[in-house]
């Protein structure tokens, strides 16, 4: 029986039949495999871009913290170092003539010049604290230059606020120097002689072998969330002098 004739067609048609199923059952898979692929795909995709949004909020996170630590650590020790202290004259009279007894200073001489508010550099403004800073000029005299250290090193390590220097010099006192010479070449030929020139050998212990003169500012930080009473003492000072 041949194949093209009307009884052939009609043998096969069931076999026509399956075959168009099953062509549709494939493209049915293959599409509905590619759709499912693209749908993983762009579940993937915001899969993975909330778990970067999610790594990103924690390193943000994270470094909030460990700025927040470094800005209590910070301020912890701004105010162990008295910056927020309100700059009192009269306590910075005592210290400094604690400091005038404690290590030998023969003559201490400072000038205090008016409070006022600190330009930052770069135009920095700081949103919780004003920072403020007063000029002092200090000029000092004293026997030994282990003294006269000393008293430099503590005095800029005071617990009254922050004291960088500007400008610091130390000179020899020429008086000192004459009246050691001048022991040196005394003749010691004994008797009367021989006193006075032990009398002029302790001369020198009296007189100041080394002078200071010194430029600070004197900072310190004013709290903006402070009450008037509070700030009221943190005030613009006037200009003192003392000796």
């Amino acid at each position: 029986m041949s194949v093209m004739t009307k009884e052939g067609l009609s043998a096969l048609k069931f076999a026509y039949l399956v075959l168009g199923a099953g062509i549709a059952v494939t493209v049915f898979l293959v599409g509905g495999s590619y759709f499912f692929w693209q749908s993983e795909k762009g579940s993937n995709v915001q899969a993975q871009r909330r778990l970067n949004d999610a790594q990103s909020r924690l390193a943000s996170a994270k470094q909030q913290r460990d700025d927040l630590r470094n800005s209590e650590d910070t301020y912890k020790a701004l105010v162990a170092r008295g910056m927020f202290v309100p700059e009192s004259r009269l306590d910075f009279l005592d210290a400094m003539e604690t400091l005038k007894q404690r290590h030998g200073i023969t003559a201490l001489e400072y000038e205090l010049g008016a409070q006022r508010p600190l330009k930052l550099a770069g135009g920095t403004t700081i949103t919780a604290v004003d920072a403020m800073g007063s000029r002092l000029r200090v000029k000092a005299s004293a026997i030994h230059d282990g003294d006269m250290l000393a008293f430099i090193d503590e005095f800029s390590r005071m617990q009254r606020g922050l004291f960088p220097a500007e400008r610091c010099a130390l000179t020899r006192n020429q008086r000192a120097i004459t009246a050691a010479a001048a022991v040196v070449v005394a003749p010691p030929d004994g008797g009367q002689a021989g006193d006075n020139a032990g009398d002029e050998a302790a001369a020198p212990a009296l007189v100041s072998a080394i002078d200071a003169d010194c430029s600070f500012e004197w900072i310190t930080l004013v709290d903006k969330r402070a009450t008037p009473a509070a700030s009221a003492g943190t005030r613009p000072a006037q200009p003192a002098k003392a000796r």
